[in-house]
């Protein structure tokens, strides 16, 4: 994102400005009722078509101490500004947030219902709880559980009374 031409942004103390392009721009003027200077200052420089280059090898660490509170204070600060000063960026993050959530919950549902599909004990109490299934069709689920599990552990069982497994 930050490598694409025209979609580059100001960001943070990773900053680096010609004076002259600064006045040029009005950025001062800019600030003057900022709640983002990142922000404001990208605008100013749009406004008067600066380019905005992005250098990977100016990027520098920061260590801060901070705590769970202080990150969620601190993300949720972020992600309103984000959403007041640059709604494209935000629409586009937010929708890949709703997909990375739906992917999720979709993968927990899947695996859920792949586990409690092979076990023939599941079946048969749902059959219970549930009320669109009648006595008929619960009987025939918990045949069918029943079947599952004398053919999975056939081999495994001992013959007796004339019962045998395949």
């Amino acid at each position: 994102m930050l490598k694409r031409k025209g979609e580059n942004f100001c960001w943070g103390g990773g900053t680096a400005i010609r004076r002259s392009i600064f006045e040029q721009s009005g950025v001062l003027d800019e600030w003057k009722n900022s709640v983002s200077d990142d922000y404001s200052l990208t605008r100013a420089l749009e406004r008067k078509n600066h380019p905005i280059l992005f250098l990977p090898e100016c990027l520098t660490l920061s260590y801060v101490e901070t705590d769970f509170d202080g990150l969620l204070e601190f993300t949720n600060r972020q992600i309103l500004i984000t959403r007041v000063y640059a709604d494209k960026v935000w629409a586009r993050a937010a929708a890949t947030h709703f997909l990375y959530c739906l992917t999720l919950v979709l993968g927990v549902v899947l695996i859920l219902g792949n586990l409690l599909a092979q076990r023939p004990a599941f079946i048969s109490r749902r059959s219970h709880f549930c009320r669109c299934c009648s006595p008929p069709s619960g009987a025939s689920i918990r045949l069918i559980g029943v079947t599952e599990a004398v053919l999975r552990l056939g081999p495994r069982l001992p013959a007796k009374r004339g019962f045998m497994c395949c």
